[in-house]
């Protein structure tokens, strides 16, 4: 696809135009072939991960009585929430410590999930380094640029969802998720990509 197909496809998904033209040719320059459900699954993904290519970065700005929701097991009532309420780099270093790869102090701040994908995790940024020679370990911020966004999301994908083609949206959710947040939304956009994608 070319990057004005993708502009013209990214813009029936939902896609704001004002944010798609410097999507577009990071598309149409770095998009493997994939099978036809296999590229409506991770164009649906990345969409929903990413706010519609507007969020590169996570979210933990949490109210005491959203981090309850969230994470009721770390956080079975307000009074244990509300000292990482309002508080991201607290709530990080909180939930995300000694876990994903994450070993030293402030980790789980530093590898706060980023890019298209939200890659999150020490573990999960060294292999990102690995598999596309960026150094996303030592400047973590990289994957919050338009290619490096795309081409961590898709490095990811690989090892993680190589069968994506032969999944359902459920099933992919959840490895993407860890859990099925979002699947009403996942499924639309799925279904869209289907077909905007096959149009183009």
């Amino acid at each position: 696809m070319t990057a004005e197909q993708w502009r013209a496809a990214l813009v029936q998904l939902g896609v704001p135009e004002y944010r798609v033209d410097p999507w577009a040719p990071v598309f149409a320059d770095n998009m493997p072939r994939m099978g036809r459900r296999a590229r409506a699954h991770f164009v649906a993904q990345v969409l929903h991960e990413s706010g519609g290519l507007g969020r590169l970065v996570e979210n933990l700005n949490y109210s005491a009585e959203r981090l309850c929701a969230v994470w009721p097991k770390r956080f079975p009532n307000p009074d244990r929430a509300r000292p990482y309420a309002r508080n991201p780099e607290g709530l990080a270093n909180y939930v995300y410590a000694g876990r994903m790869g994450n070993t030293e102090p402030g980790d789980g701040w530093r590898y706060i999930g980023r890019g298209l994908i939200q890659i999150t995790g020490r573990s999960n940024y060294e292999l990102i380094a690995e598999l596309t020679g960026m150094d996303v370990v030592t400047t973590p911020d990289l994957l919050t640029e338009p290619n490096a966004a795309l081409l961590s999301a898709l490095a990811w994908w690989g090892e993680s969802l190589p069968e994506a083609d032969d999944m359902s949206v459920e099933q992919v959710t959840r490895v993407v998720n860890g859990g099925l947040n979002g699947l009403d939304e996942r499924k639309r956009l799925f279904e869209r990509a289907m077909r905007v994608l096959e149009d183009a």
